[in-house]
């Protein structure tokens, strides 16, 4: 009879939480990435309330275009975005105080001097 009566209380608190999160990392965030053979990448990342998002990526000192790339995304743990179904990369992002971190491709921080370069920040809400 207890789990009964748990199971939708433990149901809808999962829920919330989930939404919680969701309205949390909603919001555009943005930085200056490092680049191997450019002086660097403007990167803005745009994740919206119905789980869709969109990355616009400038290579500077290389392409005057702007690559567009659109998707879904889902939130793994509670602690990290993840771009669903990008197929080049990098596609995961840990969650924090008004700021992503950029992970690496097997979804690790990254270690390297550059490390701080990494970060998006929330520009918009």
């Amino acid at each position: 009879m207890v789990k009964k009566t748990l199971y939708p209380f433990l149901l809808i608190l999962v829920l919330t939480n989930c939404k919680d999160q969701i309205v949390l990392t909603e919001g555009t965030y943005s930085g200056t990435l490092p680049c191997a053979d450019c002086e660097a990448i403007n990167y803005v990342l745009t994740l919206n309330r119905n789980m869709t998002y969109t990355e616009n990526i400038l290579y500077i000192g290389k392409s005057e275009s702007k690559e567009t790339n659109s998707g879904t995304y889902a939130i793994k743990n509670d602690s990290v975005v993840w771009l669903q179904n990008k197929n080049k990369g990098m596609n995961q992002f840990a969650i924090g105080n008004q700021k992503l971190e950029m992970l690496d491709i097997s979804g690790q921080r990254i270690k390297s001097s550059f490390a701080d370069k990494y970060i998006l920040s929330k520009t918009k809400p």
